[in-house]
């Protein structure tokens, strides 16, 4: 997912989750930043301040139905 520096980067998701953690790292495995979010509030990554280059997200979800999932995603963040 491409953005813009300064912008947001957001998941949506396909059913209610209950919350949500974000681990960040850059190209050489460094995380760089942790989120963690509850219900629907947020579920984004405010991108100021965070240098243009490629990150991945790795992404766990606990949704309001008991299951959980954990995904990685790429965000590319352009000057």
């Amino acid at each position: 997912m491409p953005a813009k520096a300064g912008t947001d980067v957001c998941l949506y998701f396909d059913k209610p989750p209950v919350s949500c953690t974000w681990d960040v790292f850059n190209v050489m495995g460094q995380k760089v930043s942790t989120l963690s979010y509850s219900q629907l509030q947020g579920n984004c990554w405010n991108t100021t301040g965070v240098p243009p280059g490629v990150y991945f997200a790795e992404i766990k979800i606990t949704y309001q139905d008991g299951t959980t999932a954990q995904v990685m995603k790429k965000a590319v963040i352009s000057p």
